[in-house]
């Protein structure tokens, strides 16, 4: 996904990322690894989700009631890319990174403090945003929404209310 493909500059007054990727960011070689063992699983999509949620940036959801559903959405989005005829990300040319400052919309940025440490990255790199905002779930991992979804709803909703008084 593309900022500019989802984003028209022009009309977006408010921006909501929660745990993004970001395009032009080199991911660690953990995180390589973990991606080349998840896709050198294919085509078993049982192998593949399980390693896929095998990966300290899901500990916290994988021991929350949400488990079933993760590993349900994750095994239904693998299946998914079957279709696709490919396992690689494309990603936004130019990159992400280098435009984070041409981003005039008011941001609000959501993380868990127990996502990877590529995401936690990502986050500081966002600073670049002028309108930003971060917010900082403790306890949450990469699927915030599922394992802390009355934070994510406040501060999403105050963040909206902030923005329509401004």
């Amino acid at each position: 996904m593309t900022y500019r493909s989802v984003i028209n500059y022009n009309t977006c007054t408010k921006l909501v990322l929660i745990a993004p990727g970001l395009s032009g960011s080199q991911p660690s070689q953990d995180v390589e690894e973990w991606f080349k063992r998840v896709r050198k699983a294919a085509p078993d999509a049982e192998k593949m989700t399980q390693l896929a949620l095998d990966h300290a940036v899901h500990n916290v959801v994988m021991s929350s009631p949400q488990q079933e559903l993760v590993v349900a959405m994750t095994k239904h989005n693998i299946e998914r890319s079957f279709e696709w005829k490919t396992f690689e990300m494309l990603w936004a040319q130019p990159p992400t990174i280098e435009r984070l400052g041409e981003i005039q919309t008011k941001t609000l940025f959501i993380i868990g403090t127990e996502d990877m440490k590529d995401n936690l990255h990502t986050a500081k790199l966002f600073k670049q945003v002028p309108n930003i905002c971060f917010a900082w779930i403790d306890g949450a991992d990469h699927t915030p929404i599922l394992t802390h979804p009355d934070e994510v709803s406040s501060l999403i909703l105050n963040f909206r209310a902030q923005v329509i008084k401004l």
